[in-house]
């Protein structure tokens, strides 16, 4: 069944799942490009032929949302400086952003950008 004839409800879920694997997808772009320190243009890049990609057949590779996964991982790039400082300004005292591990300010980075930014 194509997308088109699904049911409100199959659409409904399939742009829920679509939306979920852009955001896993950039929360793993976001700490590959710590780990690295490759730029975002080059990670984006990568990332979409590699894994958001077609397979032979032209179907998705993995089902995500590629215009969201750019959205995120391009505006946390862009706005990281403000972003950080409202993640450090909600730590405990003493805390410092270094002391969260990377997953973590990955996930806090992708979901503070989608949080304040209107995407």
């Amino acid at each position: 069944m194509s997308v088109d004839a699904a049911s409100p409800e199959a659409r409904k879920e399939l742009l829920r799942a679509q939306r979920a694997g852009a955001r896993l997808a950039a929360v793993q772009e976001l700490y590959q490009m710590e780990q690295t320190e490759q730029g975002s243009l080059a990670v984006i890049r990568d990332f979409l032929d590699d894994r958001l990609g077609l397979d032979d057949d032209g179907a998705p590779v993995e089902e995500a949302d590629p215009d969201l996964f750019k959205a995120i991982v391009s505006g946390v790039v862009e706005h990281q400086e403000s972003i950080d400082a409202a993640i450090i300004a909600r730590l405990a005292n003493g805390w410092r952003l270094e002391r969260i591990d990377a997953t973590s300010r990955a996930i806090l980075s992708s979901a503070g950008y989608e949080l304040n930014y209107d995407i």
